[in-house]
């Protein structure tokens, strides 16, 4: 039985979640800090004959985050999705959303790799005599848009400015940012914070300061402060190049992360840079 979930089932849905705590990270973070009915986001369960939750179907905006670790109601979620006005986005565990594909009418479908630094995993020491980095501010919004802008890989949308805003407003992410000749030229963010971890995103370098170790300066500045607060630390990548980089900073790999854009979906809206996992050169 399918339902939407309420106050009451924060608990026990945060357990079924934090049993995967990495792969559930964006689960976690809109339900710590949104709660279970905001007017952009409502939270459906999925429960077995016993009355055990078994699944989760969260929707932000147009966007949607699938995890059913147990037997699900395939059928259930889909048709809950197919009844929304919109849908733009549904991630998840690759597996997961492989089999929601069919049943929404196909569309764009993307693997990419989800990596993981725990909390207690030893970065290597920065290297010195470059650039340092530091923690952005509000003051700081404009110049990093400005980067933004600049990097052909991202999908900036007409709010993004003002979600980037909110986010540092609201705590639930931080950047660190590189200056030169008083413009940002570098930048690593976090997004989706919860009590337990943190997701990269927005890594980048204008292409005039690439391969000077700069994105890393800012990414083990970000981890640094992250574990130091007992956090993990997730990303996507797909560039073998960014790969090699993430896991010498200590990352693993966990698995597959699947992205479809049904056939139905409008343009994109939430988390645009996961479009295209990030180019830390």
């Amino acid at each position: 039985m399918i339902r939407l979930l309420k106050e009451a089932d924060r608990q026990r849905t945060l357990e079924l979640l934090t049993r995967e705590p990495a792969f559930n990270l964006f689960l976690i973070g809109d339900i710590e800090n949104y709660g279970m009915s905001a007017p952009f986001q409502k939270v459906w369960g999925d429960f077995d004959a016993n009355g055990l939750l078994q699944a989760v179907l969260l929707r932000y905006y147009n966007s949607f985050l699938a995890y059913a670790p147990n037997p699900w109601d395939l059928w259930g979620f889909a048709r809950t999705m197919r009844r929304q006005m919109q849908v733009e986005i549904v991630s998840g565990r690759a597996e997961t959303i492989e089999r929601l594909l069919p049943l929404l009418g196909g569309g764009r479908f993307k693997l990419t790799h989800y990596a993981e630094l725990p909390s207690d995993a030893l970065l290597p020491s920065p290297n010195s005599g470059q650039l340092v980095s530091h923690k952005a501010t509000l003051a700081d919004v404009s110049a990093i848009f400005a980067l933004k802008r600049q990097i052909a890989e991202f999908r900036l949308v007409p709010t993004a400015e003002e979600s980037f805003r909110r986010t540092l407003t609201s705590g639930s992410g931080r950047s660190f940012i590189v200056r030169a000749n008083g413009k940002v030229v570098s930048i690593a963010s976090t997004t989706a914070e919860n009590s337990r971890s943190a997701m990269i995103v927005g890594v980048c370098t204008h292409p005039e300061f690439r391969r000077q170790g700069l994105a890393t300066a800012c990414l083990q500045a970000l981890c640094r402060e992250l574990q130091r607060e007992g956090k993990s630390l997730c990303l996507f990548y797909d560039n073998p190049q960014a790969g090699s980089i993430y896991r010498r900073l200590g990352f693993r790999d966990l698995g597959m992360w699947g992205m479809l854009y049904p056939n139905f979906f409008g343009k994109s809206g939430r988390r645009s840079e996961f479009v295209r996992p990030d180019d830390i050169r």
